[in-house]
């Protein structure tokens, strides 16, 4: 496909950069999300992504599942305090 990458099958970036926008978010757990994450505003994170990100020194947000994430973003986007949620290393 177009999105095909050198090593990625579906460049998660190349197809968030089709899409411009003042912030992005990036939700991911592997290796294969990590270009996407490092491009991305902000991010939402769990093992073993989260230590490819602390390698990078990324903040990131950690999560267990969706309803994590659906209710920070419900909490923080609205008020725009996405900085308190941010873990950076």
């Amino acid at each position: 496909s177009k999105y095909e990458s050198g090593t990625e099958l579906v460049a998660k970036a190349k197809i968030m950069a089709e899409y411009p926008a003042d912030q992005t978010i990036a939700i991911g757990d592997s290796i294969t999300d990590l270009n996407m994450a490092l491009s991305a505003s902000i991010v939402f994170a769990r093992s073993p992504l989260t230590r490819y990100l602390e390698e990078r020194h990324k903040p990131y947000i950690d999560w267990n599942d969706f309803f994590d994430v659906r209710d920070c973003m419900k909490d923080q986007i609205l008020s725009r305090s996405f900085e308190q949620s941010l873990r950076t290393h």
